[in-house]
């Protein structure tokens, strides 16, 4: 199936036709990283520029996000492993950040990778945020956002860990569709590392890991 069908039936709800060509990727975990990096992100990113231009309705969006959702919830599942006593990671969304599929995926991976994973979903309060890292003490921090107006809420939550934290704080990992802009954004919001999607990241955040 190639991506423009996939993304046709993930507009129209689908899942069961989107399952199916997953299903044919997802065989191992080099597959599943083939298949969140190939055909689940390309076509949610395709989703929210078809969101942005007018072309499809929030209804419609919520719908072939779920669907990718579910496709990824149950490709994940077979491959998922037991991290207990893994390097602690922690992922959120910054405050007023509502989507939260994309650093699911990379949680995933880096469940898959050895790390026991900390994933917070969306709009995580900075204050609580902050707390979490004092208690937690992971290994690193991982903040994502996937529109550009939110861009200065990442720089800001950035800022403020550093500032509670001091010479304590971990490095900061930052990704998500607000910096596929270019310019080395991620440096302008005083983030540690970047990668343009989940499977690169995992990769990138290994050096942390040993």
């Amino acid at each position: 199936m190639t991506l423009d069908e996939y993304i046709d039936h993930l507009l129209a709800g689908e899942d069961e036709s989107c399952m199916a060509a997953a299903r044919e990727i997802a065989t191992d975990l080099p597959g599943l990283h083939r298949l969140y990096v190939e055909t689940i992100q390309p076509s949610q990113y395709r989703v929210g520029d078809m969101w942005l231009g007018g072309k499809i309705s929030v209804a419609t969006e919520h719908l072939a996000t779920a669907t990718n959702s579910y496709v990824a919830t149950n490709c994940y599942a077979p491959l998922a492993r037991v991290t207990s006593g893994g390097p602690k990671a922690m992922i959120a969304c910054t405050p007023d950040e509502m989507h939260e599929l994309g650093p699911r995926l990379l949680s995933d991976l880096l469940e898959c990778d050895g790390w026991d994973v900390d994933f917070y979903g969306t709009s995580m309060p900075l204050r609580d945020l902050i707390g979490a890292v004092k208690e937690r003490h992971p290994r690193f921090v991982g903040l994502s956002a996937a529109l550009v107006m939110h861009l200065g809420s990442v720089r800001k939550t950035i800022a403020s860990i550093r500032e509670a934290l001091g010479s304590q704080t971990p490095p900061i990992a930052v990704g998500g569709n607000a910096f596929r802009g270019g310019d080395e954004l991620w440096k302008k919001v005083g983030a540690d590392l970047y990668a343009p999607d989940a499977s690169e990241a995992a990769v990138l955040l290994r050096e942390l890991r040993d």
